[in-house]
């Protein structure tokens, strides 16, 4: 896996600024996870320690691990304007995906946060496989690589606004 960030509100923070060891199959590994960052600060993204701990127990499963409980608590989280943003990246596939609510509703949050990343983080390249996700509409797929004039930096209209990249959860409040 490579980079992660969520985005909401014009701030945009990298996920996985701490790491985690899980044991899955008797082996110990660092993970970076939105899953992970979403647990550990519950009420900025909406919902109570409470209430994570409450869905996964509905689903049987531990708190931050990959399943049903953290599908839901993600689209929770979607559903609140937050922007969840992932690069997948294997010798046999590079993609991001920008996963988010509405397309509709979001348009203006997705437009910065793809400018903020190409053009003033360069994290993200004009060139790269993205993927734009909404949870109520269909993915579109962005591919500079294969097609320049279907590069993700098509979509932005005028200049990036000003995004701030902070450190700590406690920044969005």
């Amino acid at each position: 896996m490579g980079k992660a960030y969520w985005y909401k509100n014009k701030k945009i923070i990298e996920v996985g600024l701490k790491e985690y060891k899980t044991k899955i199959n008797d082996i110990v590994e660092n993970g970076k996870t939105h899953i992970h960052d979403l647990v550990d600060n519950p009420e900025v993204f909406g919902f109570t320690k409470e209430k994570v701990q409450e869905i996964y127990k509905r689903h049987g499963e531990e708190v931050g691990r990959e399943g049903k409980a953290r599908d839901e608590i993600m689209k929770m989280a979607l559903a609140a304007g937050w922007i969840r943003v992932r690069h997948h990246a294997s010798r046999s596939n590079d993609y991001w995906i920008v996963q988010f609510n509405s397309f509709n509703e979001q348009k203006k949050d997705v437009q910065n946060l793809i400018a903020k990343l190409v053009l003033g983080m360069k994290a993200m390249y004009k060139t790269d496989k993205v993927l734009l996700n909404p949870l109520d509409g269909i993915t579109e797929v962005y591919d500079g690589f294969k097609n320049p004039e279907n590069s993700i930096l098509a979509i932005l209209e005028g200049k990036e606004e000003d995004i701030s990249l902070v450190t700590e959860y406690s920044e969005f409040g």
